[in-house]
């Protein structure tokens, strides 16, 4: 048991000194408490050691917390360094993953810590939101930022928020006010704002559906599996329900329902007359039946009920259990098809009015002269994507 501890922990040493490595790029994807601050601090220390400038050295973490750890980390690792012997400093350098320091490295590795200390400019360990902001500050225009941009409070940006919906809700625009009413359709009005709340972390979509609409229409239907009826929902959603009321076999569901009247049990008698009544009306009246017919294939998860035909009926004539199975497999294909249109159509709803409350909470800050955390990284992306960048 020792021995296979002893193994996997040499193997995580191992993988550890190979992402703190500063000769290659590396990509480090762990669970937390793992080691990641470890690794990203021993990378620092591997670069000093070979002779990087701390102003030359810039660390971005998520969190201020993160920030602080790792520059705390890095202080006392250099302090502890500077008081070390030869073979005690020799070790500690090996522990980050270099094998053989040379003498140059054990007496930088005792300067480094008042190194720091007098540096004009010191290593940047600053959080993602920090950074973005140094960066967008020094270069505005080409970042098409406010020169003098303040970061929005959480306060401030959910004010923006509140009041970029209500103006939204309340617009005289046809295409919101028939996009809202879809939504109503589907979701009370208690959980509309929540969800379009939940569309605001994803603004790359927000921003194309501004740009184009009807392609990113395309694209939610086709993900639902539904792009052939992206252009008349209407009419697909009626050729689907009339589908949905035309068996193609319906002699066998005559025999079938025959067969429960004569041999079946007084639950499956009244089961026999909602079929036959189904069966022998015209189109448009199974339309108003279609529910009580399909309550006898399928459950409220839409999956085919369990124990029909009952073993009675089956034992009358065994095609009867196929007849149900494929009849159930037709109803349920044709409602996942009528559900693909209306989620597709729900969520292209959602966008459309998401989007324009987008577009109004980002004019809010803007004459604000404000911008959020949000807006810091999607302009430091834009800025670095830049080909003069």
């Amino acid at each position: 048991m020792l021995e296979q501890r002893q193994k996997i922990l040499d193997k995580a040493t191992f993988s550890q000194h190979k992402a703190s490595d500063p000769s290659h790029s590396i990509w480090v994807s762990a669970n937390a408490g793992t080691g990641k601050t470890r690794v990203l601090t021993n990378r620092i220390l591997r670069l000093l050691l070979e002779g990087a400038q701390a102003r030359d050295i810039l660390a971005v973490t998520y969190t201020r917390a993160a920030a602080a750890e790792m520059r705390d980390r890095l202080y006392r690792v250099l302090a502890t360094w500077t008081v070390l012997d030869d073979s005690s400093l020799t070790e500690a350098i090996r522990n980050i993953g270099i094998d053989r320091p040379r003498r140059e490295q054990l007496t930088l590795a005792r300067q480094l810590f008042t190194t720091l200390l007098d540096a004009v400019v010191p290593i940047r360990i600053e959080t993602m939101h920090a950074f973005s902001q140094s960066v967008l500050r020094r270069f505005p225009l080409e970042a098409n930022v406010p020169p003098y941009f303040e970061v929005a409070k959480d306060s401030q940006v959910q004010n923006f928020k509140d009041e970029a919906i209500e103006d939204t809700m309340t617009i005289k625009n046809p295409l919101i006010a028939e996009s809202l009413l879809t939504i109503g359709k589907q979701v009370d009005e208690r959980n509309v704002i929540p969800l379009i709340s939940e569309i605001f972390k994803h603004p790359r979509l927000l921003s194309r559906i501004e740009r184009e609409p009807f392609a990113v229409k395309q694209d939610i239907f086709k993900a639902l599996g539904a792009e052939g009826d992206v252009g008349d929902t209407i009419t697909a959603r009626d050729a689907i329900m009339r589908e949905m009321v035309s068996p193609p076999n319906e002699s066998d569901l005559i025999s079938y329902a025959a067969t429960l009247r004569e041999l079946g049990s007084k639950t499956e008698k009244v089961a026999a007359t909602i079929l036959e009544t189904f069966i022998k009306s015209s189109l448009e009246d199974r339309l108003s039946q279609l529910d009580d017919y399909m309550t006898y294939f399928l459950t409220q998860d839409r999956e085919p009920k369990k124990n029909r035909p009952t073993k009675k009926i089956k034992e009358a004539d065994h095609w009867y259990e196929q007849i149900f199975l494929d009849e159930a497999t037709r109803l349920i294909d044709c409602c996942s098809r009528r559900n693909a249109i209306d989620i597709a159509e729900h969520s292209y709803a959602l966008y459309v009015v998401a989007g324009e409350v987008t577009k109004r909470f980002h004019a809010k800050k803007k004459e604000a002269g404000l911008l959020d955390y949000d807006d810091l990284i999607s302009h430091l992306g834009n800025l670095l994507q830049q080909d003069s960048g």
